[in-house]
């Protein structure tokens, strides 16, 4: 554990997750998360349903 304290301080672990916190609170309005891939994929996949489905008929 006093390996990755001291490897935290080294790589000044603080002021990364300062940025991280700063760029969220300025960013996560307009932010391409997950869920939001997720979101595409649904959409994606009701498409090619659709187009399997014509071709059926």
């Amino acid at each position: 554990m006093n390996d990755a304290r001291d490897a935290w301080k080294k790589g000044d672990g603080d002021s990364v997750l300062a940025w991280y916190a700063k760029w969220w609170s300025e960013n996560k309005d307009k932010a391409f998360l997950a869920k939001d891939m997720y979101k595409v994929m649904e959409e994606q996949k009701k498409i090619v349903e659709k187009r399997i489905n014509d071709k059926k008929k």
